[in-house]
């Protein structure tokens, strides 16, 4: 159950492998596709930043164009502040001396027009400041709105951004404080001219106002400055992303070539892994589970139960009977050897009347065998023979056993039969046994009645019984002989006995 158990997991998990495998060189070249997209796409944006680099570097210098320009523009704001300052002091002498206002009421319209010319030159100064920062910042904002992932990694572009902006609301609020006050001195001056008699009165309103005036010239010469630092630090922002947009150009050149890279590698895994998608991971699975399929085939198999308990048994029998037998009866007595009979001729009229008692006991255990232990009926010629031979060779050998050993011949039948059971080769096959056994198993009539008997039941051919037989033979052979040389020494000595008796 383990190893069946083992091999079919196995088997499952190679198919799920091999099957996932297979797929996997499909899913290298989709990688590998979106791979190469990758670095076509990459190798845009690395072209796209590029360029991105070329214009940010051109607002650059624009931006430090109109920073030259509003650090101008911030030193003629002091200027104006200055003469703001002078004016005011002015207004205030005219307060002083109205007299010198009515006489020179007329000059008056010059100071209206050097108002205008001056809005007019804040104006032009705004508009070319303009000319330089706006579009720089309108692409600057078209820039950032397609480009928030870039924006998100550099917040100094949206900062600088912003302080553009903040910039050029600065400079409209600049040109349109500059209109309102030549508006304002128009009015005054026309007013002035209109209205002499209320010049003293508006005289020293205007003197009131002199102050505000001041302020508000310090405040716009103030934001002035502030307006050329922030272009100048436009500028200097424009530089820092120009670089970085050009570091960042070159960094996606290398990415492009690494996704580049990446996808030969998984186009050629992909080609490499293509020769799976034909494999038959089932079949394959099968094979890597259990590599080598043994099939065998049984020659001469003894298939039943009964079988191999027969052969092990008719052999056994008859050892048994044959040993009970001579247990029963002394076959050599003291009348037997006395007797004046040859002891060829007692030795076999003895070995006759046992054999046919064995024989007997032959016929019983070969119809036992078939009767009642299966076997076939078609080998009860072969049985019946083959059992009477080993009747009639277990009588000689216990014959001998007797004659020589008396009672102890007994015992030593039982204990060849314990030792002829283990290494005779029924039980337990005798290559598996030691040397030593081996050697002594091949000495011992019971592996020969046993194989020879096996050899009948399993079919194995004539030749493997013949053999078995034909030692047998010698077995029953060399039990005769030896018996009637035992029995004969035995006359001998008794027969100088009585000799000796009969002359004493």
């Amino acid at each position: 159950m383990t190893s069946a158990f083992g091999r079919e997991i196995t088997a499952q998990y190679l198919e799920g492998f091999y099957a996932n495998l297979a797929g996997l060189g499909g899913s290298l070249g989709d990688a590998a596709d979106g791979a190469a997209q990758l670095s076509s796409g990459v190798g845009q944006l690395a072209s796209g930043l590029g360029e991105l680099s070329g214009g940010v570097g051109q607002a650059a210098s624009g931006a430090s164009d109109a920073a030259t320009g509003a650090g101008a523009y911030a030193a003629g704001v002091h200027q104006y502040a200055a003469g703001v300052d002078s004016y005011t002091s002015g207004v205030d002498g005219i307060a002083s001396g109205l007299g010198q206002l009515s006489t020179g009421a007329a000059g008056l319209d010059g100071i209206s027009d050097a108002w205008d010319q001056y809005t007019d030159g804040i104006t032009a100064g705004v508009d070319q400041v303009e000319q330089y920062v706006g579009p720089a910042a309108d692409t600057l904002d078209a820039w950032i709105a397609a480009n928030p992932d870039l924006v998100a990694q550099f917040p100094e572009i949206s900062d600088a951004a912003a302080q553009v902006a903040e910039v050029r609301s600065q400079l409209g609020q600049l040109s349109t404080g500059g209109q309102a006050l030549a508006a304002a001195s128009r009015s005054a001056i026309d007013q002035t001219q209109g209205g002499i008699d209320g010049l003293a009165g508006g005289a020293a309103q205007l003197a009131a106002g002199s102050a505000g005036l001041r302020s508000g010239a310090a405040d716009l010469a103030t934001g002035a400055d502030g307006l050329a630092g922030g272009v100048g630090e436009l500028a200097g922002g424009l530089g820092q992303l120009a670089s970085g947009a050009s570091d960042a150009s070159t960094g996606a050149t290398q990415l492009a070539g690494g996704a580049g890279e990446l996808a030969a590698g998984l186009g050629s895994g992909a080609e490499q892994a293509s020769a799976l998608t034909d494999l038959d991971a089932a079949r394959t699975a099968e094979v890597v589970a259990e590599p080598v399929v043994v099939d065998t085939a049984r020659d001469h198999e003894i298939g039943s139960l009964g079988e191999v308990i027969g052969m092990l048994f008719a052999p056994i029998g008859l050892w048994i009977g044959a040993l009970a037998m001579f247990l029963a009866f002394r076959p050599f007595g003291r009348e037997a050897l006395r007797s004046t009979a040859s002891t060829g001729g007692l030795v076999w009229r003895t070995l006759a009347r046992a054999g046919l008692i064995a024989l007997a006991q032959a016929v019983a255990i070969v119809a036992l065998l078939h009767a009642a232990m299966g076997a076939s009926g078609s080998l009860l010629p072969q049985t019946l023979a083959f059992s009477a031979l080993l009747a009639l060779v277990f009588t000689a050998v216990h014959a001998f056993l007797t004659v020589w050993l008396g009672r102890a011949g007994a015992i030593v039948s039982i204990v060849l039969v314990a030792l002829q059971i283990t290494v005779t080769g029924g039980l337990v096959p005798v290559e598996v046994l030691s040397g030593p056994f081996q050697v002594l198993s091949r000495l011992l009539p019971l592996t020969w009645a046993v194989q020879g008997m096996q050899g009948i039941v399993a079919g194995s051919g004539a030749a493997s019984i013949a053999g078995a037989a034909g030692v047998l033979a010698v077995f029953g052979l060399a039990g005769v002989l030896l018996t009637g040389l035992v029995v004969g020494r035995r006359r001998g000595i008794r027969s100088i006995g009585f000799a000796a008796a009969a002359l004493g």
